[in-house]
């Protein structure tokens, strides 16, 4: 049960693993609620629902179901917002809800150095702006005074001032609007998985934060959105399946630490990675980067990278 207070932007899940649950309908909640964003089958994007038509029979998102991870938007100027009620929801906004649960797979709002604070938009009518709620299957983000958006050109997701506009863009190269673009760094925690080999290298790379699993970020593949990395409540696992790992996933269990080994060359620490060895390191920091003994600076080890000036080179 979660009492949703004077907040905008709302997340989080419809019932947990322990409690039985009953689906709410959405267009019970249209006075509250503005538009819904859900997760897509998939998993790969958001199908988005405006509350006060949740009744209509070509409406893709009715209810509040059990076991599905929610973001949505208040209806109404902030001067009309009341407290209301909405059984079985588990509230995961950290400041409301103590760092438990977000299950989103998408972050709801990030800053890009340089360029803004972007937001989740619920895709009101924003004139000569390009607003909208999604673009190309996937969520589009604007800063809070709609000079930017964030979005998605079916290949990367972008930076402009009108979505679907690449003029004076930038581009991550990636899945998630999160990623760095190029040197403007991102303020989602980052993680990097170096050392897998074969058929299992695609699941290397820089890990983006989109939410909260047992109080502790889940990261997911930031370019190509394939694997999450998440706290199980014991251990790190890598996965190829959102949170549920089962027989029929693959994944490999980690440390303790966010930061460790993925290590299955035994093959019993896992499915789908035997034989292999991995490391997940800060994704913040440069991987060809070693720290001195007094960890104040940094020494490249990469061969076309110099870095240090030798006496010869005076």
């Amino acid at each position: 049960m979660a009492n949703i207070n004077k907040i905008n932007g709302v997340s989080g899940f419809q019932g947990t693993d322990f409690d039985d649950c009953e689906k709410i309908s959405l267009y019970g909640l249209r006075n509250y609620i503005d538009k819904m964003f859900v997760a897509s089958p998939s998993g790969s994007a958001y199908n988005v629902q405006p509350a006060s038509s949740a009744n209509s029979p070509f409406a893709t998102v009715k209810n509040f179901e059990c076991g599905h991870a929610y973001i949505f938007f208040r209806a109404g100027a902030e001067s009309s917002w009341s407290v209301f009620n909405i059984p079985h929801f588990e509230q995961g906004n950290i400041t409301n809800n103590n760092n438990k649960l977000v299950t989103t797979l998408f972050p709801e709002h990030f800053t890009i150095e340089g360029k803004g604070e972007f937001h989740l938009t619920s895709g009101v009518n924003d004139p000569g702006s390009g607003s909208k709620a999604w673009y190309q299957t996937m969520p589009v983000y604007k800063t809070l005074d709609s000079s930017l958006k964030c979005w998605y050109n079916g290949s990367s997701y972008v930076i402009s001032s009108r979505v679907g506009n690449t003029s004076s863009s930038v581009l991550n190269n990636s899945f998630l609007p999160n990623a760095p673009y190029g040197d403007a760094k991102t303020s989602s925690a980052t993680v990097e998985v170096s050392g897998f080999t074969g058929g299992s290298e695609n699941a290397n790379g820089l890990y983006a934060e989109v939410g909260y699993v047992n109080r502790k970020i889940l990261y997911r593949h930031a370019k190509t959105g394939d694997f999450y990395y998440f706290f199980n409540g014991q251990t790190w696992v890598l996965t190829d399946t959102p949170i549920n790992v089962n027989s029929g996933a693959c994944y490999v269990n980690g440390e303790a630490d966010v930061n460790g080994k993925l290590d299955n060359s035994g093959g019993s620490n896992g499915n789908c990675f035997d034989g292999q060895t991995a490391n997940v390191s800060d994704g913040s920091m440069d991987p060809r980067s070693l720290a001195t003994e007094d960890e104040d600076s940094l020494m490249s080890t990469e061969d076309k990278l110099k870095v240090l000036i030798t006496e010869d080179d005076m």
